[in-house]
């Protein structure tokens, strides 16, 4: 998925806010692809959208909203 390889390759030390945004708890934030799978596979495709745009914005990456808003 384009989204998730821009989102595992972009965020670096930042991934763990951006998994807060998504509301992940402390004992969930192993690891990145992690988070990507969960979420994905547990929200509807318009609201996984509006969560990772809004993740990122609260993740300080708002580079990385804007491409993904373009990949969408």
């Amino acid at each position: 998925n384009k989204i998730h390889d821009l989102l595992i390759n972009e965020l670096g030390r930042s991934w763990t806010d951006f998994a807060r945004g998504l509301c992940m708890r402390e004992g969930r934030l192993d690891e990145i692809k992690e988070v990507l799978r969960y979420h994905s596979e547990n929200a509807h495709p318009k609201e996984w959208e509006k969560m990772i745009l809004d993740a990122l914005s609260e993740a300080r990456r708002n580079d990385l909203r804007k491409s993904v808003e373009n990949i969408y």
